[in-house]
């Protein structure tokens, strides 16, 4: 969640008949001017909610904490994902070993394809995270695929979610 200087992006993904994930993201950019307004992104979720059977929001709690309580305690399913080092390395590397397999794909969306192609791996003794200091542009929306995408793989088969929303 970006308010004044960062994006913010919403990435929901919805497993196919054969499995693979399918990524839909949404962006909001502020300006020098407007900051990001966190009432409308927390308008967003609620509007997925609404539309789909949402099993999970993954969020950072950096500038979300208290929309994420106020969204859990109208019901929605939150899960806090710290940015740790070891949390970020996992969630990126799901999402690699998915896209290596091709077992993710999104709408075509340019904002999200930048996102994505724009991020720079910081190697360490794991794995890798995304070095949002050394990337080229903005990578919120990969850490929001990534984070959606480390939920989609990591739940027991029976709970496996139609739609995963991270941002």
């Amino acid at each position: 969640m970006g308010i004044k200087r960062d994006s913010t992006a919403v990435v929901a993904l919805q497993r196919d008949a054969k499995g693979s994930l399918h990524a839909r993201a949404r962006f909001w950019i502020p300006t020098a001017d407007e900051p990001v307004d966190v009432t409308d992104v927390m308008e967003h979720i609620r509007g997925l909610a609404r539309a789909y059977d949402v099993r999970a929001v993954s969020f950072d709690p950096k500038f979300f904490d208290v929309p994420a309580k106020m969204l859990s305690d109208e019901g929605l399913p939150m899960l806090e994902v710290p940015q740790s080092v070891e949390r970020m390395t996992a969630a990126c590397g799901s999402l690699l070993e998915l896209v290596k397999r091709g077992e993710v794909r999104h709408d075509g969306d340019e904002e999200l394809r930048r996102h994505v192609l724009g991020a720079v791996p910081r190697y360490n003794d794991r794995g890798f995270t995304l070095q949002k200091s050394k990337s080229r542009g903005r990578i919120d929306g990969v850490i929001a695929l990534a984070m959606a995408a480390d939920r989609a793989v990591h739940v027991e088969p029976e709970r496996q979610p139609r739609r995963v929303w991270s941002f």
